[in-house]
């Protein structure tokens, strides 16, 4: 049944302690308050704006200065109250209504009302924010008084609660503080862990720790700096000399060799969403053909590519869904070289093989050993791969573009639902499918009617069925999961990634 049907629904509330923590990946002894840490990074942030941009290092350095509503729980299972302590739903799934934390204050000393609240989703609201295509179920935000938040949907939708726990709806103070945009974004204020202290862009910028907030206790460190520096060998020399803390993302061929290795350095994994996939254009000649498609899919070993070009930090996929949004299912995708003939050979006149080019990024050796492993399995079926190497700032307008035949595309996700990654085979969407072109009309009002469902037993039957289709369709060819990793120091404590990429850093507390 659907959300809008659900009149004899119990009224929902759900509630959390002020002292609510996040998790981390491990702790020894009790934790030290003080000390510094420094985290080195292959790119800087771009904005502190929470709705002007969408790329991870700006997304999870702005959750440490600023926090939604609620926050996606670390085993990815759902989501949690945070700045709102407690929320109940309507009996037709339409009315939210939230009760703010007592005394939340932001960075600056203010104190944190509806009103803040208020402003800062309907900015997130606006045409011109980036994620604003989530909050478009949003008709109306009511705040009867200082601590409560009402808000009314045009239709019942299963993700809000998702969303309220966006990055891009975090809470920031009504009209940035009084500043315009660009003055707020070089002194940002927030209710996260910490405050900005300085950034020199390109090289790095450094957080300190916000003496107002509202977790009593917390964070632990003084401050936080992320350093820019773009070379893998490079960030891996730093760590080991000690002139960093960690070292973000490192190459998995260095965790392997690190963790072997053993002494004052360890390796951390957490489990993520990111998803790597092979894009098809299914606007290509031969890729037209799903049974192309199919035999492509089924002639890459996808086991190998996790043994021997992610030192097997990661899984091979069995669906275009990560493993950590709970309607993930086994939809089949597997190497099998016997299908990939017979699937070849149901195709006609492409039989015989044909010639097909791999768009892949200058610099990304993860990328080209995977493309030499796709292109040895495809010679198998006499396809002959050419491997095309392009600037890594312009792939994603080529594949935007459809200028490409194949090529590789990866995803996070933003949300703790499956919502966003279920809709990745809509062709009707701003990435067509993950670039494919896909399109299957038959799948289009699924989406909507998975996000209408009051049953989570029933939303996951219909992403079963979507993954399924869309897998059996082999709109992609979904290669690999990946976890968050890094080379830590070990006097380094308490330090994890969640379930959609965020830092654990009030958490965190290094030994000093």
């Amino acid at each position: 049944m659907t959300l809008a049907a659900v009149a004899a629904a119990a009224v929902m509330t759900l509630s959390a302690c002020a002292g609510a923590a996040t998790g981390t990946s491990e702790s020894n002894g009790k934790p030290q308050a003080g000390g510094d840490i420094t985290i080195a990074r292959s790119a800087d942030v771009v904005s502190l704006l929470p709705t002007a941009v969408g790329d991870n290092p700006s997304i999870w350095t702005q959750e440490l200065l600023y926090e939604p509503l609620l926050k996606p729980k670390p085993d990815g299972s759902g989501v949690q109250p945070w700045l709102a302590k407690s929320y109940t739903v309507s009996k037709d799934l339409k009315t939210w209504t939230l009760k703010l934390q007592q005394g939340v204050k932001f960075s600056d000393g203010s104190t944190m009302t509806s009103k803040d609240v208020k402003w800062s989703l309907e900015r997130a609201s606006q045409k011109d924010a980036q994620y604003e295509s989530y909050n478009e179920p949003i008709s109306a935000i009511a705040i009867p008084d200082d601590s409560t938040v009402v808000i009314t949907l045009k239709q019942a939708w299963a993700p809000f609660a998702a969303t309220l726990a966006l990055f891009s709806n975090a809470i920031i103070p009504a009209n940035y503080g009084g500043k315009s945009a660009d003055q707020f974004n070089k002194r940002p204020v927030g209710t996260g862990p910490f405050t900005l202290g300085s950034w020199v862009k390109g090289q790095y910028i450094k957080l300190l720790k916000n003496k107002h907030y509202w977790q009593k206790g917390k964070p632990y460190l003084n401050s936080v700096t992320f350093t820019t520096v773009n070379d893998a060998t490079t960030r891996l020399t730093q760590v080991k000399s000690g002139e960093i803390d960690v070292d973000e993302a490192p190459a998995y061929s260095s965790m392997a060799a690190i963790k072997s290795a053993g002494g004052d350095l360890k390796v951390g994994d957490w489990k993520s969403g990111h998803t790597d996939y092979l894009t098809m254009n299914n606007t290509y000649g031969p890729l037209k053909d799903v049974h192309v498609r199919r035999a492509i899919s089924y002639a890459i070993d996808r086991k190998a590519i996790v043994s021997n070009v992610l030192y097997g930090y990661g899984e091979a996929a069995t669906s275009y869904m990560p493993t950590n949004i709970w309607s993930h299912i086994d939809a089949g995708e597997k190497y099998d070289m016997a299908k990939a003939k017979k699937e070849l050979a149901q195709s006609g006149k492409y039989a015989k093989g044909f010639s097909v080019e791999l768009l892949t990024e200058s610099g990304n050796d993860d990328h080209k050993a995977v493309a030499q492993i796709i292109q040895a399995s495809l010679k198998k079926l006499n396809i002959d791969v050419t491997i095309k190497t392009t600037d890594p700032t312009t792939i994603e307008d080529t594949e935007s573009s459809g200028e490409f035949q194949m090529g590789f595309v990866y995803r996070t996700p933003d949300v703790i639902d499956p919502d966003q990654f279920i809709r990745y085979s809509d062709g009707r969407r701003t990435s067509h499918a993950l670039y494919s072109n896909y399109m299957n009309t038959a799948l289009s009002p699924m989406y909507e009617n998975g996000a209408a469902q009051a049953s989570k037993a029933d939303r996951e039957k219909i992403y079963a069925q979507i993954q399924k289709i869309a897998t059996n369709d082999a709109f992609v060819a979904t290669l690999y999961y990946s976890p968050s990793t890094a080379i830590l120091s070990s006097k380094v404590h308490g330090y994890s990634t969640g379930s959609v990429g965020e830092y654990s850093m009030a958490d965190t507390w290094i030994e000093h």
